[in-house]
């Protein structure tokens, strides 16, 4: 479920006045799909500190707790979300990427601050870890830059609107989510120009989650990326029926075997 949320409404007001006046909108309705309100607990105060500050920027989430667990190499962030997305059995791409930005966030600004190096984190029991050799690139910030082309595609692809987010956790991150009533025909001839669009920014943010609901504000397609320096690493996830509606986007994986039946017409 997309729950609605007014505070981030207010604060979304001047992007979508720059989306309104790329896009040719007067108004845009947006929401965020998170909304946790994480504890943060374990580390140093300035540690614990900076991770709410991430996680303030981050506009809410689906982490509910995150631990500060310090060894010998660095430290660990070890997260629990607040409930489960049926889009995944146990893991959502939601909730993957909000770990991943929140932990890559962490991890850039903790090394320009001089803390412990950050060697990764885990959200239910899932790892994912940073190379100790990874540089920490900061990107440079222009949301003109950014809005606009993927606000365009949005427009052209006749969806409603239920989420356009900038964030910056530390450096840029867009987090897109779009319903209509018809996911099948929607995935297969209008989804693709909003993915080229976000990849198309991909120099000036460090990763982009969009998602696409069903009149019931199901999830029936999810996509998030995150780009580093050295590496691009995404997630996927395809209603198993709306599979051959996906296979012609550009997400760097096979997303319809042959297997798999066509997509459905409508």
């Amino acid at each position: 479920m997309i729950n609605p949320s007014a505070r981030r409404v207010v604060a979304l007001a001047s992007a979508l006045a720059v989306i309104g006046s790329a896009v040719g909108t007067s108004s845009i309705a947006a929401a965020h799909e998170g909304q946790a309100r994480t504890a943060v607990t374990g580390g140093t105060h300035a540690q614990r500190v900076l991770l709410r500050e991430i996680l303030h920027r981050m506009g809410g989430t689906q982490i509910s707790g995150i631990h500060i667990k310090p060894s010998a190499m660095g430290v660990q962030l070890l997260m629990q979300p607040t409930r489960l997305d049926r889009s995944r059995t146990n893991l959502s791409i939601r909730l993957r990427w909000d770990a991943e930005m929140t932990a890559y966030s962490f991890a850039k600004l903790s090394d320009s601050r001089g803390f412990p190096l950050v060697m990764g984190y885990s959200i239910l029991g899932q790892p994912g870890t940073f190379r100790e050799s990874e540089p920490r690139v900061k990107r440079r910030f222009d949301r003109e830059q950014i809005v606009p082309p993927v606000g365009m595609a949005v427009r052209r692809s006749g969806a409603r609107l239920l989420e356009f987010n900038v964030f910056r956790p530390s450096e840029a991150v867009v987090a897109v989510v779009v319903s209509t009533p018809r996911p099948a025909h929607f995935i297969r001839n209008r989804l693709g120009p909003i993915i080229t669009a976000l990849i198309g920014v991909h120099g000036r943010i460090d990763g982009f989650y969009v998602a696409v609901t069903n009149s019931a504000r199901e999830v029936v397609f999810a996509y998030a990326r995150t780009d580093r320096p050295r590496s691009s690493t995404s997630t996927l996830f395809v209603r198993p029926d709306l599979q051959g509606c996906a296979e012609n986007l550009a997400v760097g994986v096979e997303v319809a075997p042959d297997t798999d039946p066509p997509c459905p017409r409508g």
